[in-house]
């Protein structure tokens, strides 16, 4: 989950309290120090793999094996940079911040995709993995919330409409 102060936590729901924690500063995922995530999605074909957006634009993979535990870090202040290596890939940022972010698993021809959205009003696609821009879209009014189909091959489907228009 992510905190109004700037931190990522992984919960145990066994023991009902945090047992990992970061924050954007220590993993120095943007320039800003004011950013902070205000959204999240795990990635279910790797679920060890995060999505976040932040509240001035940034995107960024991570992996929460890296995140530290949080008897670790609670007794030590903030450090730019000390968690650098929990972020596998950074996106392309927005040029507002992100309010929904959301992942698919590969299915067919597809591969992952990670879409977003946020207050400029355009939705973004990229490919999970390699980070390339797939669409980029301006929308018409503000999306809220954003949640990608599961198990659709996607470009075997434009593919077939592709077809079917030349016929």
């Amino acid at each position: 989950s992510t905190t109004a102060y700037g931190f990522l936590r992984k919960y145990d729901i066994r023991q009902r309290a945090p047992v990992l924690q970061t924050s954007t500063l220590e993993m120095r995922a943007s320039p800003d120090a004011e950013e902070y995530f205000t959204c999240l999605s795990q990635y279910s074909h790797k679920p060890h793999l995060l999505t976040a957006g932040g509240n001035k634009g940034s995107l960024a993979l991570l992996d929460a094996r890296n995140f530290p535990t949080t008897k670790s870090v609670q007794s030590l202040k903030p450090k730019s940079g000390r968690n650098s290596k929990s972020i596998v890939l950074k996106y392309t940022s927005a040029d507002g911040g992100i309010s929904s972010i959301d992942t698919c698993t590969p299915v067919g021809k597809t591969p992952g995709l990670m879409a977003c959205t946020g207050i400029d009003r355009k939705l973004r696609v990229f490919e999970l993995e390699t980070g390339k821009m797939s669409h980029s879209v301006y929308l018409k009014s503000k999306l809220k919330k954003l949640k990608l189909v599961a198990d659709c091959d996607f470009v075997s489907e434009m593919e077939r409409i592709s077809d079917e228009q030349q016929a």
